[in-house]
């Protein structure tokens, strides 16, 4: 690469995956129950859409402890604390291991999605 060019000149390489076999859209999952949107619960802390699992939905209906604004509120502290940047942050909620992940959604604008430590 010569000095006057930059990474953004370069054209991506094609890349041909083939056939696509299926997919599942976050959309999908949230109206099939599978995730929950909770955006408008949390969206005075985080600027991109943020949807739970369901078994996270289910401990937050059913712990009297547990709140979505709360939750949002651990998952902003284990940011906090974490020495890197990263796409995922790893914490603790009412005695549960979760995680939560920022990337692309159904497009390529980035959401938050938060997640029990054995789902994916």
């Amino acid at each position: 690469m010569s000095s006057s060019q930059s990474h953004a000149d370069i054209p991506a390489p094609e890349l041909d995956l083939g056939d696509v076999i299926f997919s599942y859209t976050r959309a999908q999952a949230i109206e099939d129950g599978v995730l929950v949107e909770v955006t408008d619960s949390v969206k005075r802390w985080f600027k991109v859409p943020v949807a739970v699992t369901s078994r996270v939905w289910a401990l937050v209906e059913t712990n009297e402890m547990a709140t979505v604004e709360d939750l949002a509120l651990t998952i902003l502290g284990a940011i906090h604390r974490q020495a890197q940047e990263s796409d995922t942050v790893y914490f603790d909620y009412c005695g549960e291991k979760m995680w939560a992940l920022i990337g692309a959604g159904d497009t390529t604008d980035p959401v938050m999605t938060v997640m029990m430590l054995d789902e994916d």
